[in-house]
């Protein structure tokens, strides 16, 4: 059986355990050789005789697939979100698509409050002033006794709620599959959409790029937030339209934001530059060693276990 890597990081020092178990069950091994991600051009060049892809946010579209190898049976998505791959498309292929939950949870979940406590504590406007010379102080706030809305309460969200309990956060959440056992164990209380908007001091969105969640957080949705809350997004950038959330930022009606993800990655020009209630990170929340070598681990494993029908292979989409 042969596996293609198209992913990027792969090439790291800390994946070479996972590169050695992948070697342990595939006869032949390729790995993205260009340390960064590949465009589909450079993919179509080293998937011949592929039986599974291991594949990061490369997209997988309709035109792609359509070109692909008969021997493909596997797409192993390095990552949890599908929307760069085109799900028909693979079942039309008979392609089955795993992907990794939870395997980088704690490296999100510990951005997300990274990015709360940024935003609370206005570390880089502090930083900023400190590194000038200037002993300028911004006005902060302490987590302890704020209520922290939890727009999805998946791992990550869980995650975020088991550390937020630590900061003796209130917390609540609004997820369409809501996970009543896991609330009870973390004492989180459900509650509708409209109440997390309008109760919340912190926002903490962990939702899927869907059509029904995009642009889920815009001008409206915005104004019906509590005066002065913060918005952290560690999730996907589709989730928030930036034009009106820079707008919410620069009128005071949001306190601040703490944004990983954007709407076009990379993040090159945006109405959010320039703002001082605004902190922005390069989409690194599971950039940690740990999730790199969890998710590269599950990664590896799902593609073995699709290709030979066994279980536990963390099937998206699944053969007929």
């Amino acid at each position: 059986m042969k596996l293609v890597i198209t992913a990027n990081g792969f090439q790291k020092t800390e994946m070479c355990s996972v590169i050695e178990k992948a070697r342990s069950y595939f006869d032949s091994v390729v790995v993205n050789p260009w340390g960064r991600r590949a465009t589909q051009e450079e993919i179509r060049q080293i998937w011949d005789g592929a039986d599974a892809i291991i594949c990061g946010a490369e997209l997988f579209d309709q035109a792609l697939l359509a070109e692909a190898p008969s021997t493909l049976k596997v797409l192993s998505r390095y990552g949890v979100g599908i929307d760069n791959i085109d799900i028909s498309a693979c079942e039309a292929k008979g392609i089955q698509v795993c992907n990794t939950p939870g395997a980088n949870a704690d490296s999100v979940a510990e951005m997300a409050m990274c990015l709360m406590m940024a935003c609370a504590r206005q570390v880089v406007n502090h930083d900023e002033h400190t590194r000038r010379g200037e002993w300028k102080r911004f006005p902060c706030m302490e987590l302890k006794g704020k209520r922290l809305g939890l727009v999805g309460f998946g791992a990550i969200g869980r995650g975020v709620a088991r550390r937020a309990r630590a900061f003796e956060m209130e917390v609540i959440a609004f997820d369409p599959f809501f996970n009543s056992t896991a609330a009870a164990e973390l004492n989180v209380d459900e509650v509708t959409w409209e109440e997390l908007l309008r109760n919340s001091d912190i926002i903490s969105l962990h939702l899927p790029s869907t059509p029904d969640t995009w642009h889920l957080v815009n001008a409206e949705t915005l104004a019906r937030m509590k005066p002065g809350a913060i918005l952290v997004n560690t999730a996907r950038g589709e989730l928030i339209d930036e034009e009106a959330l820079a707008y919410a930022l620069k009128d005071g009606c949001l306190g601040a934001a703490g944004l990983d993800v954007y709407e076009h990655e990379p993040l090159h020009e945006s109405p959010l530059f320039g703002l001082k209630n605004v902190t922005l990170t390069p989409h690194c929340s599971a950039t940690t060693p740990e999730a790199a070598q969890n998710m590269g681990m599950m990664a590896v494993e799902n593609a073995y276990r699709a290709l030979n029908g066994l279980n536990n292979a963390h099937l998206v989409l699944q053969k007929r």
